[in-house]
């Protein structure tokens, strides 16, 4: 394998695990926490580590990308509002 897409690699697999790893601290330390966060947390640091040992790369991607999109989903909940919040939000002066 290329050193490039080694690298890469262990750049994504170090984003995964320190995610999860960071949710996981948070929650040791009394920060309130679902069940499924708490879940998707081990999850991110389990698929970390796999994706930094190389093993099953496809399977292990495929299962990433589904992370995702279940945690971009049950984290950013952007149907659930109304009115003035689902205005889109620009910084810092909305094209001022």
């Amino acid at each position: 394998m290329k050193i490039e897409v080694r690298i890469a690699q262990w750049l994504l697999a170090a984003l995964f695990f320190l995610t999860g790893a960071l949710r996981l601290w948070q929650a040791l330390h009394g920060a309130a926490t679902s069940d499924a966060v708490l879940l998707l947390s081990t999850a991110q640091v389990l698929l970390g580590v796999l994706l930094a040992t190389g093993w099953q790369l496809r399977i292990v991607a495929l299962c990433a990308a589904v992370l995702l999109l279940i945690d971009a989903a049950m984290t950013h909940p952007f149907w659930t509002l109304s009115g003035g919040s689902a205005a889109p939000r620009c910084w810092p002066s909305c094209g001022r």
